[in-house]
This record gives structure tokens, C-alpha cells and sequence, in this order.
């Protein structure tokens, strides 16, 4: 299996250029940037992995290159590379969403070590989301077992809809078994008379 495509961003060309070959003799994708500007167009030509940016680069800086790449590519996760006396930029880069740094000059197994962790984070990022995701299902999964009354389901599916869509009001809408229509079933935010009259034909459409 391929490993991960890196991105190795530095004003500092041997930086990039040792980087890049050590993190490609162990199998991984690079590229290299000598600065913001150039990382940010590289970022959309293709996606990257990890990103390892310099702190400090000409024009636009580590951080501020890494929050645009990530508008674009959310799943990347970055790692800064600092030099002495940046320890309070670079936890302030973390707290800005990087996620590791490393303290130039570094060996290569601090390098390596530091794209493996950046990428188990990444995994584990991923994996939050998709629990995240999976709450809702299990939410109406719990109200299909603990409700024996259609009203009371629909109320509860239609509260987890708007809490999982941030909305404050919307309908639910179900077949009505003696004219096929499509009735309003659950509500919150509609008046009520005019949800008692809402009535579409199947296959009609709902604006």
C-alpha cells in the first residue's frame, strides 16, 4: 500500500530538499515549496497528507498558508518546523490547528516520528467524524424501540433532523393511508393551521 503525500514548505531549499529525500527513501509522495504562496498552489493542484511548513517564510507565513490550504483540503494536518526561540509562535501554530513541531536542525527519526503521528491524529480525526455521524442513526435506531406511537416517533425524528442540521424549524412529512397523499406528520416553527392543511400529491413536487 502507498504511503502518504507530503508537502515540505521552507525558504530554506537543502531544508526541503533533505526532507524530502529522507521522507521518500522510507515511501512516501513529496513535493516541496520555498513559500506560502507556492504551497497554496500546489495544495490545489493535489491533495497532501501531512504538510511540513516552516514557521517563518517570505510573504504569507506558515500558519497563515496552513489555515488557507485547510479551507480547501480539511483533512490535512500540519506539523511546524520552528528554529530557536519560536516556542511561543509555535504554540500558538497548534492552538491554530497544526497539530506537532519540530525544532530545526532535527534528526531523521524526528522527522518520520512526527509525520506517523501526524498522520495516527489525522486517522483519528477521521474516525470522530464518522462516530459523530453515526449518532443521529442511532438516536432514531433508540426512538424506534422505545416508541410504540407514530406521533411521538415522528416528533423525536424530526428533533434529532433540526438538532443534527442546526435548524429551528422544519416538517416531517408521511403518507396518509386513506388518500396516498403526503401529509405533515411532525412540526416545529410551523403554525399549526397551516401544517394541518399542507397536502402534496406523490411525485409531485415540494418547493
Amino acid at each position: 500500500m502507498s504511503k502518504a503525500n507530503v508537502l515540505v514548505v521552507d525558504d530554506q531549499p537543502n531544508v526541503v530538499r533533505v526532507c524530502r529525500q529522507l521522507l521518500e527513501s522510507t515511501g512516501y509522495h513529496t513535493e516541496g515549496a520555498a513559500s506560502g504562496e507556492e504551497a497554496l498552489s500546489l495544495a490545489k493542484q493535489a491533495d497532501f497528507d501531512v504538510i511540513l511548513m516552516d514557521l517563518l517564510l517570505p510573504g504569507m507565513d506558515g500558519v497563515e498558508a496552513f489555515k488557507s490550504i485547510r479551507q480547501f483540503n480539511p483533512e490535512a494536518v500540519g506539523i511546524i518546523i520552528t528554529g530557536h526561540g519560536d516556542e511561543g509562535s509555535a504554540v500558538a501554530a497548534l492552538r491554530a490547528g497544526l497539530v506537532d513541531f519540530l525544532h530545526k536542525p532535527f534528526t531523521f527519526p524526528e522527522l518520520t516520528n512526527a509525520v506517523e503521528g501526524a498522520l495516527q491524529k489525522a486517522c483519528e480525526q477521521r474516525e470522530a467524524v464518522r462516530l459523530s455521524a453515526l449518532i443521529p442513526i442511532f438516536d432514531v435506531s433508540n426512538a424506534v424501540t422505545a416508541s410504540q406511537d407514530l406521533k411521538s416517533l415522528l416528533d423525536l425524528v424530526l428533533q434529532i433532523a433540526l438538532r443534527e442540521s442546526r435548524a429551528t424549524r422544519g416538517s416531517l412529512m408521511v403518507v396518509d393511508d386513506e388518500s396516498g397523499d403526503l401529509v405533515i406528520g411532525a412540526s416545529v416553527g410551523i403554525p399549526q393551521e397551516g401544517a394541518s392543511a399542507a397536502r402534496v400529491k406523490l411525485g409531485e413536487g415540494i418547493s
